[in-house]
């Protein structure tokens, strides 16, 4: 009976385990750091931003990292999974899902990803590089399908965590 006990007790550690590692997400490698004024100066370079437009930023200063870990955490959210319902579960929840998402993990909460509204779209904008040695940029995201795309309509809100 004993051996019995033993044996469930590892299959249940064994699952346990499994499902923690599945929650899990390996930090990104962080490569310096990036003001708020100098993510404000990116916007406003940025073709389809307003002048007018609010910019929210929370944190005076961010981590910076390389898009590929972005895109990583972004593939890890899954929240290209969930089912588009109007209205209900639309993209204002995507974004701000994302964010969210972001928001919860350690590390990962440091880095500049935000909500952007573009015409009457919500989506996700991030500061990252592209590579090591190259400058920060600014990027957007569509949590609905876990891409980088492009701001087709003006950009008249920005809020970053």
């Amino acid at each position: 009976m004993h051996n019995w006990f033993m044996d469930a007790l590892t299959k249940l550690r064994s699952l346990y385990d499994r499902e923690r590692a599945k929650n899990y997400i390996s930090p990104p490698e962080i490569l310096g750091d990036i003001s708020a004024v100098e993510i404000l100066y990116l916007f406003q370079k940025h073709e389809k931003s307003e002048d007018t437009a609010p910019y929210k930023f929370f944190d005076g200063r961010y981590k910076l990292c390389l898009l590929e870990d972005i895109m990583r955490f972004v593939k890890w959210a899954r929240l290209n999974e969930l089912k588009y319902i109007d209205e209900l579960q639309d993209c204002d929840d995507y974004a701000f899902g994302l964010v969210g998402k972001f928001c919860s993990q350690t590390i990962w909460n440091s880095l500049p990803v935000g909500v952007v509204v573009a015409g009457d779209h919500a989506l996700c904008c991030v500061v990252a590089q592209l590579f090591r040695d190259s400058p920060p940029k600014l990027f957007f995201i569509e949590p609905q399908t876990s891409s980088c795309v492009t701001v087709r309509d003006k950009i008249w809100m920005v809020l970053m965590p």
